[in-house]
């Protein structure tokens, strides 16, 4: 699935004028492959592709790319694709010189969740040696605020996702049984969504066991070598169906055979607390009152709620991303006002009291007009229940 031309005018313009607004005459995108390639999505989203490197992207002309051996595509978004590596400071520095921007403003993330990491020392500091009379300002809520709202390409690429997405959860029912091991369930599940067209670089938290909680929990890694599947187990899966570079992502427990009564206890906790966020999630909501209302069948409980009940999608997790008893987020994603075109990953995250068992359930629904969808298609909020 391609994006057509008419999304990068989309996108280049949006971006463009915020930058007019905020008096920024260039853009300096840095994008690398961490985090689930999260880490990329400015990059991504403003080159059409998904490649490591940098964008001087300017308020006018043609923007450059350098990546590791630079590029020849006909059909990429950007045609001047220089080679960076492995000194990608003396490119920019040239470009800058070049073009006459020797006392511009100059835009950088350097703000929100990857502003700590994004930006690095050696070019911020190159130039301001270079070019003293030119500035460095925060771009980050530019970026965030013109991704936010989704485009009919982009909602088709979640949909696409979901499809594969809902693939991969039917071939974990398939596979998983007593006495298999979990890495052979992992398999199947990972090889589902590469062969149908979803990124091979993808987030995927997996845990099993009778006492499973997965690591955005709080629980530990799995063992490298797996673990032989259990009547009673619990198999826990956070991933994403990355397709076009867009994350479906699914929060979906396992059930093998008859479990803890401690997990029925979670799941339908965290089934309830995902019907009162699609109940309440609508246009003109805030994200603080969203959180408000998944919380309380929680607390109502006595249970625990230890990730974030929800976060924004697009070609990364993004805000508003709610906050987390590990103090994790930002607390101002609560005032961020929810708009016809957000996507959200409503995914509670319910831990029993003495943190030793857990379940997360979720799945991407889209804000609307007048209230909310699932992506998802039949997806239900509940565990998947496979005969021991």
């Amino acid at each position: 699935m391609t994006p057509p031309g008419s999304e990068r005018e989309h996108r280049w313009s949006r971006v463009r004028a915020g930058m007019s607004e905020a008096r920024i005459d260039c853009l300096i995108v840095v994008g690398n492959a961490g985090l689930n390639l999260y880490r990329l999505a400015d990059l991504h989203y403003l080159t059409g592709m998904a490649r490591e490197g940098v964008l001087l992207f300017p308020l006018e002309g043609e923007p450059v790319m350098l990546s590791f051996g630079g590029g020849h595509d006909p059909s990429a978004w950007v045609t001047d694709h220089r080679n960076g590596y492995p000194r990608f400071a003396e490119g920019i520095l040239g470009i800058i010189a070049d073009r006459g921007w020797d006392k511009a403003t100059f835009g950088a993330l350097l703000s929100g969740y990857e502003g700590d990491l994004n930006f690095p020392l050696r070019v911020q500091q190159a130039m301001a040696h270079a070019f003293p009379d030119a500035a460095l300002v925060d771009a980050a809520p530019i970026l965030a605020s013109v991704r936010r709202i989704k485009t009919d390409f982009e909602i088709q690429c979640f949909k696409a996702g979901c499809e594969v997405g809902l693939r991969a959860i039917a071939a974990v029912a398939e596979r998983a049984r007593q006495g298999v091991s979990d890495l052979d369930v992992k398999t199947e599940l990972m090889g589902t969504l590469f062969s149908n067209g979803c990124a091979s670089h993808t987030l995927l938290l997996f845990h099993s066991g009778n006492r499973s909680v997965h690591g955005a929990m709080g629980g530990s890694l799995p063992s490298p070598t797996g673990r032989t599947l259990e009547a009673g187990d619990v198999i826990n899966t956070e991933f994403d169906a990355m397709f076009e570079g867009y994350c479906a992502q699914f929060n979906q427990p396992f059930f093998l055979g008859e479990v803890d009564g401690t997990y029925e206890t979670i799941a339908a906790i965290g089934a309830e607390c995902f019907a009162v966020g699609l109940d309440a999630l609508k246009p003109g909501l805030t994200a603080g009152e969203l959180q408000a209302r998944m919380r309380g069948p929680v607390e109502a409980h006595g249970y625990q709620a230890l990730g974030p009940m929800f976060h924004g999608l697009g070609l990364s997790f993004e805000p508003p991303i709610a906050q987390t008893s590990l103090g994790t987020s930002l607390p101002e994603d609560l005032d961020i006002v929810f708009e016809p075109g957000m996507v959200v990953e409503l995914e509670p995250h319910v831990v029993a009291p003495d943190f030793s068992r857990g379940c997360s359930i979720g799945c991407p629904v889209l804000v609307t007009e007048s209230g909310c969808e699932t992506l998802a298609g039949d997806w239900k909020a509940e565990p998947v229940r496979i005969a021991g």
